[in-house]
């Protein structure tokens, strides 16, 4: 990755290759053993001792679903890479939202078919977590497959680090530049046109922290700091879709209170954006956050108890979901900012705000140790920005000046 874009990729391409004929095998000779009473067994087919759930197509239930929706998030982590190579690509504005899209779709056809795949060729109740397809392979009898997609995983794990350390490097480049990272951080080499530095941190702190935890625990914090970003993502897309692109003045009495009801369900249908609208709609996305985040809560402790003790949470269940599709009505109701862009995501508020419950719900199904890591990552990260960002960001460096501009034309005014 330090010798640059074009060989990166070459070198990902190659993998990735090698990586589709794995795949491809997989599904193929898989086929060839696939029952599909394995998708339907029963409890009492489950032998003694073993935690197979209820039986059944989901024998843990949906609560086991999204519980393991939470954890494998992981596998999505990568494609988000293609938004930092804006700077690297000959037509950014059509490749990369083109790009997104279809690397969604092709990974999660690949992970959906190979998972059916693996479920319908062996008991579910009987997968190795740590190696399931090459102790597949060899209880079926076909020790040639088993070598292939043994080789073929660890190409996978060099794409899967290409993957993930490609962007890493050039978010900070970017953060350094603005002066919220350190100086240093922001070094380009001059032959490869990359980040050295960055780059090489970067391996250096995933070798780190891949020597201390364990394959779960990294598991789950990368699956929660994915969550967070991909939430991040979605609020900032409504801030920035409702945010002032020009100041209108209301010619109507400000002070009445049919005027602040006209202005939180915008009756007016104003078309344009204004400091009114953009502070009515930062409140709105806080509101929604704030219930989202209750709805999920309640949703995901409401197995924990029983009887009479459940109708509190429904309760708050009821109410959350009350104030949410408000929330959303009236920001459905406000302007929102028009600019001349090559792509925009299509039907907001709904797509951004269902984002944000899912992700919000996904991240709930997490344990507590794994909130407690991402807490002292994220400590770490807010020290960082107090203590240098603050005092070194540019666009910090801009408000003083224009602060110390004003304070001056204000002091030759009053002289």
């Amino acid at each position: 990755m330090a010798w640059g874009v074009r060989k990166s990729s070459t070198l990902n391409t190659v993998f990735t290759t090698f990586n589709l004929l794995t795949v491809g095998t997989v599904i193929v000779s898989g086929l060839f053993f696939v029952k599909i009473s394995n998708w339907n067994i029963s409890k009492s087919e489950i032998p003694s001792g073993v935690d197979g759930g209820n039986g059944g197509f989901a024998p843990f239930g949906w609560s086991g679903i999204i519980a393991g929706a939470a954890r494998c998030f992981y596998g999505f982590i990568g494609f988000e890479s293609i938004s930092t190579t804006g700077e690297e690509t000959k037509n950014p504005k059509k490749t990369i939202p083109l790009a997104i899209v279809l690397t969604l779709v092709f990974v999660t056809s690949a992970y959906s078919v190979v998972a059916s795949v693996l479920t319908l060729m062996w008991p579910y109740y009987d997968q190795d977590p740590n190696a399931p397809f090459p102790v597949i392979y060899e209880n079926l009898g076909l020790p040639v497959i088993k070598y292939m997609v043994t080789c073929g995983a660890v190409f996978a794990l060099f794409t899967s680090l290409l993957g993930c350390l490609f962007p890493i490097p050039r978010i900070l480049y970017a953060m350094s530049c603005d002066g919220l990272l350190f100086e240093f951080l922001s070094k380009v080499n001059e032959r490869t046109k990359t980040p050295v530095i960055a780059t090489m941190l970067c391996g250096v702190g995933a070798g780190i922290l891949s020597s201390i935890f364990n394959l779960e625990q990294l598991v789950d914090m990368t699956s929660i700091g994915t969550l967070i970003s991909y939430l991040i993502v979605c609020v900032c897309l409504l801030v920035l879709r409702y945010k002032d692109t020009k100041t209108a003045i209301q010619d109507i009495d400000s002070n009445s209170e049919d005027y602040k009801m006209y202005k939180c369900f915008s009756l007016f249908n104003s078309k344009v954006t204004n400091t009114n609208t953009q502070y009515i709609s930062r409140v709105l996305i806080i509101v929604y956050t704030f219930s989202a985040s209750v709805f999920c809560i309640c949703m995901v402790n409401i197995d924990c108890y029983e009887g009479a003790y459940q109708f509190p949470l429904m309760i708050l269940i009821g109410v959350s979901i009350t104030v949410s599709l408000l929330s959303m009505f009236m920001l459905h109701r406000l302007p929102q900012a028009v600019e001349n862009l090559a792509f925009r995501v299509p039907f907001v508020p709904f797509i951004p705000c269902v984002s944000i419950t899912l992700n919000l719900y996904l991240m709930m199904e997490l344990s507590v140790k794994t909130w407690i890591r991402f807490g002292v990552g994220l400590v770490l990260g807010i020290i960082i920005y107090v203590f240098y960002g603050v005092h070194h960001s540019l666009e910090g460096s801009k408000q003083r000046t224009l602060k110390n501009e004003e304070n001056k034309n204000t002091l030759k005014i009053s002289s």
